[in-house]
């Protein structure tokens, strides 16, 4: 799949002018500060400096609420994707592996089919967020909000629930799902079943 290259600040550049079709996008993230010829520029150890606003994370706060991700790259932005605000953006079926999304607004996002193995959602909000058929291995919802989220059909191999309000949510035939410490009420289980603590 050819998926066309833009920088972060193309993206925001173009997602503050009203876009919000960024479908098989590469995203390109450059963290480094450059000279006038455009190269890197090093500190006497040889290591990269990076750019200030990297530094104190860049992207914390910024919006992409509504934005339709589907078939792209964002790899470029998992380290930085802490804060993000992604209310009713579409990343189904992405690589969002390994991405700190903690403190992160994504209620009512569709992270369908998405691979979020070892994604940390911490404090996160979820909210009414579709997780359905993800392949969640070793993620974070620890004291994430996930209210009515959807987990339909998700694989959750040692995924921690850790202090998570479960209302609502649905987890209708989820697999290897555990939930220790978590809130249950009115929580479709995996069998079917409505559970409540």
């Amino acid at each position: 799949m050819e998926r066309k290259k833009i920088t972060v600040e193309e993206l925001l550049q173009r997602y503050a002018a009203g876009e919000r079709d960024f479908r098989k996008i590469h995203l390109i993230f450059d963290e480094y500060e450059r000279d006038e010829s455009k190269e890197a520029r090093f500190d006497e150890s040889g290591d990269g400096i990076m750019r200030l606003e990297i530094k104190e994370g860049c992207l914390r706060g910024t919006n992409l609420s509504g934005a339709d991700f589907r078939g792209s790259n964002l790899r470029a932005i998992r380290m930085y994707s802490q804060g993000l605000i992604l209310c009713h953006a579409n990343l189904s079926k992405l690589d969002l592996n390994y991405f700190l999304f903690m403190g992160s607004n994504l209620s009512g996002a569709n992270l369908s089919g998405a691979n979020i193995f070892h994604a940390d959602f911490l404090r996160a909000n979820l909210s009414g967020a579709k997780l359905d058929r993800v392949i969640a291995s070793d993620a974070c919802f620890t004291s994430a909000n996930l209210t009515s989220a959807s987990f339909i059909k998700a694989t959750l191999t040692n995924t921690h629930f850790g202090g998570v309000d479960l209302t609502t949510v649905n987890f209708r035939n989820a697999r290897n799902a555990y939930f220790p410490e978590a809130i249950l009420k009115d929580t479709i289980m995996p069998d079917g079943s409505l559970q409540s603590s």
